[in-house]
């Protein structure tokens, strides 16, 4: 990236449409996807910029592990998560993915790691959680200590629980319905590997 930009800087066309091939190239063999999305966009790269986010959002459990997941803005966190129905991970897993990024930008900005200013940080991201299709004891033992959800989210999740609350799209802005299922072939046999949640 610092080839690139100073290829630009002293405007050395060769150079910089080289470093634009080599990024380019990355998206044909394992790599780090996040740092190819955020040099695809710096340098305005489309066609890179548009396939990393697809294979962002397909191998989106695998890219979380990444350590420069925890690097993201909020902006491109958003941009990972808009494409929130292509996205192939289990919700408590996001759900705890997202709360571990918003304790990191509580620390950032010297703030308390507590439920409500991790709330803060997550903003409208926390809502690309599918919390009602997470099971009511993981939803008791793993997310209503984190502290994250008002009182009245918590409470209204377990009405829909326990069937007092009926939705058909949503509880309190979390999502109902369930992400697409990750397909893998196994010697032309179709398998299932990925549900949801359940």
């Amino acid at each position: 990236m610092d080839i690139y930009q100073c290829a630009e800087q002293y405007w050395v066309a060769q150079l910089a449409d080289q470093c634009k091939r080599e990024i380019q190239d990355c998206i044909q063999r394992p790599f780090n996807y996040i740092e190819v999305f955020g040099y695809s966009k710096l340098i305005q790269l489309e066609y890179v910029y548009n396939t990393t986010l697809s294979i962002i959002a397909t191998e989106f459990e695998t890219v979380v592990k990444d350590k420069n997941f925890m690097l993201l803005t909020a902006e491109e966190l958003t941009h990972f998560l808009h494409k929130a129905d292509s996205i192939l991970i289990d919700e408590l897993t996001l759900f705890k993915t997202l709360e571990k990024w918003a304790s990191r930008q509580c620390k950032l900005k010297y703030k308390s790691t507590s439920g409500e200013d991790k709330r803060q940080e997550l903003g409208q991201l926390l809502f690309q959680v599918r919390i009602p299709l997470i099971p009511l004891q993981t939803f008791s033992d793993e997310i209503v200590g984190t502290g994250i959800l008002t009182n009245h989210e918590q409470l209204t999740l377990f009405k829909y629980y326990s069937g007092v609350e009926k939705s058909t799209t949503s509880v309190c802005g979390f999502c109902l319905k369930p992400r697409r299922e990750k397909v893998e072939t196994d010697n032309g046999n179709k398998k299932r590997s990925y549900i949801a949640n359940w």
